[in-house]
């Protein structure tokens, strides 16, 4: 017959089994977890670094901008706000996050940009609803915006529309449609680097709530970007 002291060792043994496989179980849990932890913040620097490479370009690109505009004083307005954009652009990508109302109001300003280039290419904007009171990732629209302009025809026969839908207090939703060339789509093309830096921000900033959809209609592209408000 087993003695109690038996029993309490072969339970003390049990017991020390199952605690150690539990505790070498949360160990290893810990270590993937530090491990995800460590990926996602050498991304974030990584993407920290390209930024500040562009905040240092910015210096340098400005003072080439004055220069020209000392010597072609009619090109002053319109370089003037390219020069706005640009600055816009390399002093608000280091921010994490700012208002949805400053996303809007840029991408108006990138649109009129483009349209005074392209004069000949209808831009079709849509507001629907209130802009939230809420802060999002800064420059979101500016590729896909400029990718519009850069990839799809502009001219006789071409025709763009952005929509903001601001109707659902979760999720804001932008849409942009363009028309290309048939067999054309920036949204396939393996070398477009804004599109890879766009996917990787918005994977490091929302995660899988952030959505970019594509879809392809007889000789158009439409990108629809939903992300949580």
């Amino acid at each position: 017959m087993k003695t109690l002291l038996d029993i309490a060792l072969r339970d003390l043994a049990l017991f020390s089994i199952v605690g150690f496989g539990l505790v070498f179980k949360d160990a290893l849990e810990f270590v993937k977890l530090q491990k995800k932890e460590l990926g996602y913040w050498q991304e974030k620097n990584k993407l920290q670094n390209e930024i500040q490479g562009y905040r240092m370009h910015e210096h340098f690109a400005g003072n080439l901008f004055d220069a020209y505009l000392g010597t072609h004083p009619e090109s002053r307005q319109d370089l003037a706000e390219c020069l706005y954009l640009y600055n816009f652009s390399a002093r608000n990508n280091s921010q994490a996050f700012y208002p949805l109302k400053q996303e809007v109001e840029f991408a108006q300003r990138l649109i009129a940009f483009y349209e005074k280039i392209y004069p000949e290419t209808p831009v079709r904007y849509e507001k629907k609803g209130k802009i939230l009171a809420v802060y999002v990732l800064p420059m979101v629209t500016e590729t896909l915006i400029g990718n519009m302009f850069k990839h799809g025809i502009t001219g006789t026969g071409s025709y763009m529309s952005v929509c903001f839908d601001f109707t659902d207090s979760d999720r804001i939703k932008m849409q942009f449609r363009n028309k290309v060339s048939p067999g054309q789509s920036f949204a396939k093309s393996p070398d477009s680097h804004g599109l890879d830096v766009l996917t990787r921000r918005l994977e490091l900033a929302y995660g899988r709530e952030a959505v970019l959809k594509w879809d392809f209609p007889e000789n158009e592209v439409v990108a629809t970007l939903t992300i949580p408000s």
